[in-house]
């Protein structure tokens, strides 16, 4: 029993992590195979939060990988404060795709984590792109990276046979598509986004 306490509190500490970074370049990322079992591969309806309050819905898929639609239009107010009227981003509303590695397991869950690409830092630290998402400003696609000092997470529950994600956001990474200009643009806070599998559709 007290294991079990551990695991479930370890669980929930890599659920709450997120920090800071500097300037990077992104460097390949190879996932690692992933095959959720029978149980937990299928499609869910759910909602993403933000401290308790409801931002999106979106469906979730689990089988060889996870696919996932971010709640974008949330992560574009945060991305582009300034913009608004003509130059207001328009997300195109295309799903991540990622593929989560194994980090254990109890009787009541499974634990996994993913990212999408890793970047380096000049100072020889480094930190994550957990997923991204394309906006258009005026005619140009917009590629956002979501930064991360650390990997994303996702939670099977077994008990109820739904899942939990968790996405620790530190700031993001802006591409644009037609120039490949980039930057970084911090958050002053870090903040935590959560998806909440709902219902099983099939």
């Amino acid at each position: 029993m007290k294991r079990k306490k551990i695991f479930v509190l370890w669980a929930m500490a890599l659920l709450l992590t997120a920090a800071c970074a500097n300037d990077s370049d992104m460097l390949s990322y190879q996932p690692p195979h992933f095959n959720a079992n029978s149980d937990a591969a299928g499609i869910y309806d759910g909602e993403w939060t933000v401290n308790k309050q409801v931002v999106d819905t979106a469906r979730l898929e689990i089988g060889r990988s996870l696919k996932l639609r971010l709640p974008e239009d949330y992560l574009t107010r945060l991305c582009f404060p300034d913009k608004s009227g003509a130059e207001s981003p328009q997300p195109q509303g295309k799903s991540i795709v990622v593929y989560p590695s194994t980090q254990g397991y109890s009787e009541q869950m499974e634990l996994y984590n993913f990212c999408y690409a890793i970047f380096d830092q000049k100072n020889g630290k480094r930190f994550y792109s957990i997923g991204y998402y394309y906006a258009t400003i005026t005619d140009v696609d917009y590629r956002i990276d979501l930064l991360s000092n650390d990997y994303g997470n996702a939670i099977f529950r077994l008990d109820t046979g739904l899942w939990t994600i968790a996405i620790p956001i530190r700031g993001f990474f802006i591409s644009n598509t037609i120039t490949n200009e980039e930057r970084e643009q911090p958050l002053s806070q870090p903040v935590t986004i959560y998806y909440n599998a709902k219902t099983r559709i099939r």
